[in-house]
């Protein structure tokens, strides 16, 4: 009896072990951000148009998978032309005008790079933001 408990516990711990992992290690589609305002997402894809705004110490860039593309706004340097990174932040609305709301970013609050293909560009250094 002691043997079968000890069984389904060892079981049991091994399960959640393996739903940590898989939890931890999903993206989620691009494509489907714009559905999860509000929320903290996954997504990783080649990232384009980095520009970094010094005299606000904020950058931007695009980032695309095979779904689509989204803006990632983000306080450190970004990653350059053509690297693969891996972001967790916040999706946010990018702007409103009264109450309506147009398009989503996501507030990086992490990353992971990867490696950057061939294409490799440079960071484009942005003087002033004017909004």
């Amino acid at each position: 009896m002691k043997r079968i408990v000890l069984a389904i516990v060892a079981i049991g711990m091994v399960a959640l072990l393996l739903s940590v992992v898989v939890a931890c290690s999903s993206t989620t589609d691009i494509a489907d951000v714009p559905e999860l305002e509000g929320q903290e997402v996954t997504v990783e894809g080649r990232v384009s148009l980095p520009s970094w705004f010094g005299d606000v110490s904020m950058g931007a860039y695009e980032l695309s998978d095979d779904s689509g593309t989204v803006w990632v706004i983000t306080e450190q340097e970004p990653p350059p032309e053509g690297g693969n990174v891996t972001v967790t932040g916040t999706v946010e609305s990018a702007f409103s005008i009264g109450e309506e709301q147009y398009g989503v970013v996501v507030m990086e609050s992490e990353r992971e790079e990867g490696n950057v293909t061939e294409e490799e560009g440079n960071v484009t250094e942005t003087g002033n933001l004017t909004l």
